[in-house]
């Protein structure tokens, strides 16, 4: 008799005499190392036939209201079990609820895997479009973000041959249009992982750096036209915006933050005279959006970042930005922590 076996035998005749006072029927633990373990078949779990491999009409559905044909910024949430299976379209929004995301995640996870090292171009474009819901369901899914690097990517290489069957500058222009459009609608959602998803913003930094800005701006539209000003200072003041309204939606949104840090170096490199510009842009607008959300340390960091490590901002703009600080916590008693540290390290 095995050690295993012989305490299991004490165990049971302990329990045995506590359940015979009750009239109860005695509870038998086996160990795996006893004979009689060994003798019952293995345990059988119910095996599940994998996802079909042919899209189904919401999978089609939702892969075309994700890339529609006109690039734009959507407003995409995630609706609880208790609403209908379908997906929910309004003007520049998309919903659905989860238990359909999860099973549409599952067949795109599976035309991904089948398709991702075909050579044909229906299987790339399969693939391409299976991000879309893999990334909507799953923002830090490195590989999916990946396959769409090296989608843009080959667009890239693609231009700069001489054969024949080259693309048009217009072609990549648009494919990056709609590569910015969907990771905006992604990282400005009501969707906590997705609004601080490292891989997104990343993935997002990587495009802007790899393809040149000019008439790349998923709000390329009266702005530019509008206003004579530089094209990297409006469009720098375009991808403000959505690191704003991410960190509206979600608080000490640090990942949003970073990546205007980033962009900011990246774009001020660019051009000549954009640093100052842009500088002198931002601080009056990311002024106002700490003032309205005065908690939000992360808000109050870049614009010590503006003010402190930008050679564009002066000590006027500086001394006024800490003025209307200051009557800001006069005005309303204000005790916080983090405008606390902003006038300590500014003021």
């Amino acid at each position: 008799m095995t050690s295993a076996f012989r305490y299991s035998s004490v165990v049971y005749q302990n329990e045995a005499e506590d359940v015979r006072s009750q009239n109860l029927p005695p509870k038998v633990e086996l160990s795996l190392a006893s004979p009689l373990a060994s003798s019952l078949p293995p345990p059988t779990s119910p095996t599940m036939p994998p996802p079909s491999q042919h899209p189904s009409e919401h999978y089609t559905h939702l892969t075309t209201a994700l890339s529609p044909l006109n690039p734009t910024i959507l407003d995409l949430d995630i609706l609880p079990s208790s609403y209908p299976p379908h997906i929910h379209l309004a003007p520049n929004a998309l919903a659905l609820p989860k238990p359909l995301l999860i099973s549409l995640f599952v067949t795109a996870r599976h035309i991904f895997i089948a398709h991702l090292a075909a050579p044909s171009e229906d299987s790339h474009d399969a693939a391409l479009k299976a991000t879309l819901v893999i990334l909507f369901w799953e923002p830090n899914h490195a590989t999916a973000a990946n396959f769409r690097k090296r989608y843009l990517r080959g667009l890239l290489l693609r231009g700069s041959d001489d054969d024949d069957d080259d693309i048009g500058e217009d072609e990549i222009q648009d494919a990056v249009r709609r590569e910015l459009c969907f990771t905006a609608s992604l990282v400005t959602s009501p969707l906590i992982r997705h609004a601080k998803s490292s891989t997104l913003w990343s993935h997002r930094l990587w495009v802007l750096k790899t393809f040149p800005i000019s008439n790349t701006s998923p709000f390329h539209s009266s702005n530019a036209q509008s206003q004579p000003q530089i094209p990297l200072v409006g469009f720098w003041r375009e991808e403000l915006s959505i690191v704003m309204r991410a960190g509206e939606r979600h608080p000490r949104n640090y990942y949003a933050w970073n990546y205007a840090r980033q962009l900011f170096a990246t774009l001020s490199e660019r051009e000549d005279g954009s640093k100052t510009e842009m500088a002198r842009g931002s601080v009056e607008v990311v002024k106002k959006w700490c003032l309205a959300h005065p908690r939000d340390v992360s808000g109050w960091a870049f614009l010590a970042f503006l003010l402190g490590r930008v050679d564009g901002v002066g000590e006027k703009e500086r001394g006024r930005v800490v003025q209307d600080t200051r009557a800001f916590v006069r005005k309303y008693k204000w005790r916080g922590e983090s405008v606390e540290w902003f006038l300590r390290v500014i003021g």
